[in-house]
């Protein structure tokens, strides 16, 4: 310990720093002690045996007895002015009394010969420099007090310069790696500065002496260089001095501050979604702050909607501008999501190693009422009723969590108050699935909704969460009405009202009873299905395949008097069945309720099958160029005589050109004397299906007539007709008026025909694909052009095509290759005074239409 009461003795090794830790325990004070003994605050060099004050220390030292006479000084400084190599400077001190001076005695040795006097000198102050010779290798002083009262003694101090400081080195330059490695250099060491190491000396953030190190000089070139790694985020500076053995020397300026790499911020203090703009659509982002870091020039915000994506270097990120400080706002975001959040600090050497903890903060907008289903408006007692709702996002985040709200009251006892219940929901399906519709389901069997019984009602809303905890609106309220589950049975009855199995007349009965009575049944649907397979004919006499499964029957009927009671009477005229097969009735009940039942019943048709001769006489009139049809069916009776068969219905069929059959008269009667007018027979051949039905069974028999030549080369057109399907005189003698009456036109003369027929089709080009894709539809394009030269002077002709080019209507036209058919028609033609004959040309397109 060098202190000395409030002062302090300078040893070897000792620095302002450690001088101001040890008297004030803070070595920032050592700026006091500098100022306090004249050292620049530049250099702090001070010097062995140097005596420094202490400001505002107080001395502890025990009081020296008072002496009779103080003869002697008492050195207080005696080295090397700052900065120099030969100037001595000394003080002292001494506060005898009748003290008139002091004698000084400058000496020096060189080595050789003992000392030298530079001569004594009397001062009045109590101090002395001297320069010293270059040849001196220490100096001496002597100082006595002068006194005329007292007899002063000699007090001497010696200096060898041996002992003098190194000279002052280069001032340092460093700098830190973006790796937090600090490194400093010291180039061009002078050899003159009498020194064999540097100490270097790191100060932290301006006011901490970090650390020092003190390493050789090398040679070739005389250099020193020192590495070690800083702390992140703090700046360093540095100044050094020369060493020679355990002798410090002064001390350079200091470098400017560097900085390490930053630390990242504490931590984030603010993270909140903003609104940016309302115009148009509200737009939002994310406003974020965070602790401030001295070191950061900038700061990087990173953010991602998973916060393994910090890892893997899939976040986003960005930088904030130079001067912005520790905040930012981030805009361009999309809604709908959680979003992580995590800042690091930047400046010149990188970023921060590590960065603020993960913060996370949900971007959206309160979703809309969802839209809400279930699975029935009537609950089945037994079954599971599905409530189903659709979460309705306005920011595109997935339902995280649904409230459910369901009222039940007991509508037969409606005094009694509603039963709530209320139930939090929470999306737990799996992400691919997290967007699909949610659905709740009460099933009627658990004993949770054991209370729940015939004519409750269940009244239910919900509400949807999205990435924000904000539920939305209500949904709409809906109802649901639970019910017993409805019954129906199905009997089958013989035309006395006796249960049966099997079918074996007409008329023949399904009986029908539902259930229960609290349900109003409001339609049944009868359906009749094939059990096997089998081929029979149509009302048209077309044969056709019935394959197991098929629906032969189907109808929805309206109960009448009594909704539960339900008979249904079928007969030939509704119904066609095939003798020796098994068919099954399916009915279906809808109640009031919106439930519905299904019962069935299989039977087997056993039915007398006989075999008519069915036939017809065709005769065509050539002066009207239609046909009368007498259609009839036969039968043998017990003595093989042909008799008409009784209880029977006829109907006449054309057989076009394609092979299609035109209704032209049907429910004829099967007697003497009914005839069938058909207006538009072919022109070629007439061709004609009889089809007769039996009244009791259904039975169905049928005849196609032999063609009929009727060899027409004219083309004929007919408009405006009116005419009457069949009939008989009260003899049974034919037609008592006209079949038909219209208007015709005959074309005799050479035509030239022209037909052109096109179907439905759509092409499409797909990429990938050579060639388009075809679709046909259904329509079927057919038409023709007809020209033809008429002789000017067949004023009938040409008055007829002058009437019919004014017709608005379809015509019925035939031409004599057999074709014929409703079209709509053009016409123009072309007459010129000098020509015989008038060209005429018919533009024709086939329409939809009857007989």
């Amino acid at each position: 310990m060098a202190r000395e009461g409030d002062k302090w003795r300078v040893v070897r090794g000792d620095c302002l720093w450690d001088i101001a830790e040890a008297v004030y325990g803070n070595g920032r004070r050592w700026t006091e002690i500098a100022d306090a003994n004249g050292i620049k605050r530049s250099s702090g060099i001070i010097y062995p045996n140097q005596l420094l004050i202490l400001p505002n220390i107080t001395s502890t030292a025990s009081p020296a007895p008072p002496a009779t006479v103080n003869s002697q000084v008492s050195f207080e400084w005696f080295a090397l002015d700052a900065g120099t190599d030969r100037d001595m400077y000394a003080t002292w001190y001494h506060e005898q009394a009748n003290t008139e001076g002091y004698e000084v005695t400058w000496e020096w040795n060189t080595g050789e010969g003992g000392w030298r006097s530079n001569g004594t000198q009397t001062v009045q102050i109590k101090q002395s420099s001297w320069n010293a010779p270059n040849d001196a290798k220490s100096v001496r002083i002597t100082v006595k007090p002068v006194s005329s009262s007292y007899t002063g003694v000699a007090v001497s101090r010696e200096y060898n310069f041996s002992n003098n400081p190194p000279g002052l080195p280069p001032n340092p330059e460093f700098e830190i790696s973006v790796t937090n490695v600090l490194t400093v250099v010291l180039n061009n060491i002078d050899e003159h500065i009498n020194a064999d190491s540097i100490e270097f000396a790191i100060y932290q953030d301006d006011i901490y002496k970090w650390k020092t190190a003190k390493v050789q000089i090398y040679a070739d070139p005389r250099h020193a260089r020192y590495t070690c790694e800083v702390e992140e985020g703090h700046r360093y500076k540095i100044r050094c001095r020369a060493v020679r053995g355990s002798i410090y020397g002064g001390y350079t300026d200091f470098t400017d501050n560097d900085y390490a790499v930053p630390i990242a911020p504490t931590a984030i203090t603010t993270l909140r979604s903003q609104v940016i703009s309302e115009q148009m659509s509200r737009t939002y982002g994310i406003f974020v702050e965070w602790d401030e870091v001295e070191s950061a020039v900038t700061y990087v915000v990173q953010w991602a909607t998973d916060p393994e994506l910090f890892d893997t270097g899939e976040a986003h990120s960005q930088n904030t501008e130079e001067g912005q400080g520790p905040r930012i706002l981030i805009t361009g975001i999309e809604l709908g999501h959680k979003y992580y959040f995590r800042v690091g600090s930047v400046n010149t050497k990188g970023t921060s190693r590590t960065y603020t903890p993960i913060e996370s903060v949900m971007l959206g907008s309160r979703p809309s009422a969802p839209t809400t289903y279930s699975n029935t408006v009537s609950a089945v007692l037994g079954e599971d009723l599905n409530l189903y709702w659709v979460h309705n996002s306005t920011d595109g985040s997935t339902e995280t969590y649904a409230r459910l709200n369901l009222e039940i009251t007991d509508s037969a006892h409606s005094s009694l108050p509603p039963t709530i219940i209320t139930k939090v929901i929470e999306n737990t399906r799996p992400e691919e699935e997290k967007d699909k519709t949610s659905v709740y389901t009460i099933n009627t069997d658990d004993p949770e909704w054991a209370t729940v019984g015939e004519g409750f009602i269940i009244k239910w809303k919900v509400q949807t969460a999205g990435v924000i905890s904000e539920y939305s609106e209500w949904s709409i309220e809906r109802e649901v009405n639970v019910y017993a589950p409805p019954e129906v049975e199905i009997d089958l009855w013989n035309n006395q009202s006796i249960s049966v199995e099997e079918i074996n007349n007409f008329p023949f009965y399904f009986s029908v009873q539902s259930g229960p009575a609290a349900q109003t049944p409001i339609s049944y649907y009868v359906e009749v299905i094939s059990e096997d397979t089998y081929q029979t004919v149509d009302e048209v006499g077309k044969i056709k395949m019935v394959n197991t499964g098929d629906k032969i029957y189907q109808r929805f009927y309206d109960p009448q008097t009594n909704p539960w009671r339900f008979l249904l009477e079928m007969t030939p005229g509704n119904i066609d069945l095939e003798n020796n097969k098994t068919y099954t009735v399916n009915v279906t009940v809808s109640m009031n309720s919106g439930l519905i039942a299904t019962a069935s019943k299989t039977f087997l048709v056993y039915l007398n099958d006989l075999y008519y001769d069915v036939s017809a006489d065709v005769v065509f009139n050539k002066n009207t160029y239609d046909a009368t049809i007498r259609p009839y069916c036969y039968e043998y009776d017990d003595n093989e005589q042909l008799v008409l068969v009784q209880d029977c219905t006829l109907a006449v069929y054309r057989r076009e050109y394609d092979g299609s059959f035109i209704e032209i008269a049907k429910d004829i009667p099967n007697g003497e004397g009914w005839t069938v007018v058909d207006p538009h027979p072919s022109l070629d051949y007439a061709r004609y299906r009889v089809v007769a039905r039996m009244n009791d069974t259904g039975a169905i028999s049928y005849s196609d007539i032999q063609a009929v030549k009727i060899g027409i080369t004219s083309i004929i057109m007919q408009w405006s007709e009116e005419w009457i399907p069949f009939q008989v005189d009260e003899q049974g003698t034919g037609n008592v008026e006209p079949d038909w009456s219209g208007s015709m036109l005959i074309l005799p003369y050479n035509v030239e025909v022209s037909e052109d027929r096109g179907v439905e089709v759509t092409l499409i080009d797909y990429a990938g694909r050579e060639r388009p894709v075809s679709y046909f539809g259904s329509h079927i394009s057919e038409s023709a052009t007809w020209n033809t030269d008429v002789p000017k002077d067949d004023k009938e002709t040409l008055y007829g095509i002058r009437r019919l080019s004014t017709y608005h209507g379809n015509v019925y036209v035939r031409e004599p290759s057999g074709t014929g058919y409703w079209a709509a028609m053009s016409i123009s033609y072309n007459l010129k005074y000098s020509s015989l004959v008038v060209p005429v040309t018919f533009t024709i397109r086939r329409v939809e239409g009857g007989i």
